[in-house]
């Protein structure tokens, strides 16, 4: 596994920018709450949008990928479409091979889809990536 320092590796993709509800860490899957403020993912996956939406890194402020956003901040974020490669947050304990679906959960993060199936998938990991128990990583993964 690579560094990268950024979250939109390539691809097509629509930049916004949204004010934070709460705490949001460049990688995580997005949507706006019913204020129109931006917010971790807490939806079921099946409810969701195909195309993510994530936040980015404010590189315009000299932040990195690692630099969260605070309840206020004005939160950078893009909607990537299909074939773009991202660099989203792997949920703990997680052992992700190449060709695994991955699907946010409730805290925006992404877990491997059981079963094998793409129903409700929204990227395909692109590299292997194992979490351990309380840790997140990140993972090189497309859009669907």
């Amino acid at each position: 596994m690579s560094t990268k320092r950024t979250i939109v590796l390539r691809g097509p993709f629509e930049y916004y920018e949204w004010e934070a509800a709460s705490a949001i860490t460049p990688g995580d899957c997005i949507m706006l709450d019913s204020a129109g403020k931006a917010a971790r993912n807490s939806v079921a996956t099946a409810n969701l949008p195909r195309a993510p939406i994530f936040a980015i890194e404010n590189s315009l402020m000299g932040d990195t990928i690692d630099t969260d956003y605070a309840a206020g901040d004005t939160v950078r974020a893009a909607h990537v479409g299909s074939g773009g490669r991202v660099n989203p947050r792997l949920a703990a304990s997680q052992t992700i091979a190449k060709g695994d679906y991955l699907a946010p959960d409730a805290t925006g993060k992404f877990i491997k889809l059981n079963g094998g199936t793409s129903a409700g998938a929204m990227l395909m990991a692109t590299e292997a990536v194992t979490t351990g128990a309380g840790a997140t990583a990140r993972i090189d993964a497309q859009v669907l």
